[in-house]
């Protein structure tokens, strides 16, 4: 067999077939075990190996040199997204991923992070600091890892057959972050400015169901098989702050994760801050921080009313432009100074259980789609090659 990797969507056959096309538990009538098995991923944006053997030893700046590579067109084999880097762990667990001919049991463990530096880091890095434009660093990171459970059929008419997965998503674990406001840097005439807020999210428990559909064609004359599906064409999970997995380990990630844990509907606030950084300030150790980011936990709040705000209380409430308020609700407050010696730390007023509001707070998550396309031939010799 000959194929490019990957090319599964008219050949994969029995419990493997799911989660690529359901569609071939029909076609190939099949039985099937998974004794032990384990995927590992890791992928990026941007970084294929045609794009590195045009990139590597590239001159950027030269435009008379040999090996020029302009930097518009480097700056484009991003996206706009900047550089990221996902990976994966797919753990179909023993046993419990089987077929049976047209109908197939499967469960399975997965982990995904998806991390990355922003698009304006590489404006920063190819173009430079623009005099007067202010530069985007918006910035997203998450990790999640979820338990599914899958009850697929495939069903053949006239030679053709289709499939269908129907998933119960079980989410154990979800960690975000996300740009609030819009972050920046700018260059003036008084310097490097910038801010960035970031909240960090997180949920212990959640639930969501998907949905897997494929189908394929019978093997022509020829040899040639054409396969289509689609993967989680319906796969949300709805995180809950009332999980009955948040109650069985929330004591086991209180201990191990420290000042990073975040009760039900608490949030982590990140604020990172260039206060007119120029080249005699930077040089500069006393005084206020130049470049610092402070860290510290709140709430939000719709309103203010009624609220008893003490000066700590006022100086850490966050207000956004859309109306939004995030109160502190305790832990510690850190300020670290990256440059000088003006790190902070203190002791935040607990106010969590005074004006949390309680309730879920739901918030919804989306399992990434796949469209595939195969097609496959086999010859006589049993030969095939497969592409998707």
């Amino acid at each position: 067999m000959l194929g490019l990797n990957g090319s599964y969507t008219t050949i994969a056959r029995g419990y493997q077939c799911i989660g690529v096309n359901p569609a071939n538990l029909a076609a190939y009538n099949y039985r099937s075990v998974n004794l032990l098995n384990l995927n590992l991923g890791l992928s990026n944006n941007a970084f294929s190996l045609t794009n590195y053997n045009a990139i590597n030893g590239a001159n950027l700046e030269d435009t008379l040199s040999f090996t020029y590579y302009p930097k518009s067109q480097f700056y484009e084999i991003f996206g706009g997204e900047g550089i990221r880097l996902m990976q994966s762990i797919n753990l179909p667990l023993p046993i419990l991923n089987f077929s049976t001919r047209r109908f197939a049991l499967t469960s399975n463990f997965s982990s995904n992070i998806d991390m990355g530096i922003p698009n304006g880091f590489l404006d920063l890095l190819l173009f430079g600091n623009p005099f007067g434009n202010s530069i985007s660093i918006d910035m997203a990171q998450n990790s999640i890892i979820t338990q599914d459970i899958g009850l697929s059929y495939g069903h053949s008419f006239n030679g053709f057959s289709i499939g269908f997965t129907l998933k119960y998503i079980l989410g154990l674990f979800y960690m975000g972050m996300e740009s609030i406001e819009t972050p920046f840097i700018n260059t003036d005439i008084a310097g490097f400015t910038g801010q960035n807020q970031y909240l960090i999210q997180q949920a212990i428990g959640g639930d969501g169901k998907g949905l897997d559909i494929g189908f394929t064609t019978p093997e022509s004359k020829d040899g040639y098989r054409f396969g289509l599906s689609v993967i989680n064409l319906l796969g949300t999970i709805n995180w809950t702050q009332d999980h009955f997995i948040r109650t069985e380990l929330e004591n086991t990630l209180k201990n191990s994760a420290g000042d990073f844990y975040l009760r039900a509907n608490e949030f982590m606030y990140v604020n990172m801050v260039m206060d007119s950084v120029t080249g005699t300030s930077f040089s500069q150790k006393s005084g206020d921080p130049l470049i610092y980011y402070e860290m510290y936990k709140v709430i939000p709040l719709e309103k203010l009313s009624g609220i008893t705000m003490t000066n700590q209380d006022s100086a850490l409430l966050v207000s956004l432009t859309d109306g939004t308020y995030y109160f502190p609700s305790g832990g510690e407050y850190k300020l670290t100074d990256l440059i000088g010696d003006g790190d902070t730390t203190f002791t935040v007023n607990d106010n969590f259980y005074r004006y949390d509001s309680g309730g879920n707070n739901p918030f919804q998550t989306r399992q990434p789609m796949y469209l595939r396309l195969g097609m496959s031939r086999k010859w006589e010799e049993q030969a095939i090659v497969a592409a998707d």
